[in-house]
């Protein structure tokens, strides 16, 4: 079973391009990528101290295993999207990353293995958009969901929705009912510095 899903993807530690080229040729592996943004520059989101990401957006026709419906196939995606992560270095929690988290005195949001929230990363593979699932379709089942689809700050996060627009600028939010471009419009001026590091056309070329 075929799902066009979009794949935020992030480095800010070591040799960020490389580590998301990386990230996209073992994607590749067990699906098809059918679009690509320019890579972008992006000041961090969350917590400041740390140095700049580049960040890219995919289209990725991800091959489901047979006889699995939407809702379960998308968590084999974020199963297959965890060893990857992992493989390449990223620690995460038991629970594909989400923790019981403690605030320090500065106000830094660690998680018990010392992981700080929104903190550096040597990939971040996010799942934006799954085909037009909504999941969990509560808002109380959101709170504590695994797996949120579309993910839950795509709308808030220039570095995910200005890559987005020049391979989907169309594409509506199946919970905002909004275009990509529509979100874009209601960020204004806000999102801080976000920059293209490297152009599509250069960036398809450097993985094939």
């Amino acid at each position: 079973m075929d799902n066009l899903v979009y794949l935020g993807i992030g480095s800010n530690l070591g040799d960020r391009l490389e580590n998301i080229k990386q990230a996209i040729k073992k994607l590749s592996a067990f699906g098809k990528i059918k679009a690509v943004s320019s890579i972008w520059e992006t000041e961090p989101w969350g917590y400041l101290p740390q140095p700049f990401f580049l960040n890219s957006v995919i289209l990725f026709n991800w091959q489901a295993s047979r006889f699995i419906g939407t809702r379960y196939s998308a968590f084999e995606l974020l199963e297959k999207i965890s060893e990857i992560e992992k493989g390449m270095g990223r620690r995460r929690g038991k629970k594909f990353g989400l923790f019981r988290r403690e605030v320090t005195p500065d106000g830094t949001r660690k998680t018990p293995d010392g992981t700080i929230k929104f903190g550096p990363r040597i990939i971040d593979i996010d799942i934006l958009f799954y085909n037009n699932l909504i999941l969990p379709t509560s808002r109380q089942a959101r709170r504590e969901a695994e797996l949120i689809i579309p993910h839950p700050r795509v709308h808030e996060r220039k570095f995910v929705l200005l890559p987005l627009s020049e391979i989907a600028p169309n594409l509506i939010h199946p919970v905002l009912n909004k275009t990509i471009n529509g979100l874009i419009e209601g960020l204004g001026d806000s999102g801080g510095y976000c920059q293209i590091f490297l152009s599509r056309e250069r960036f398809s070329l450097t993985i094939g």
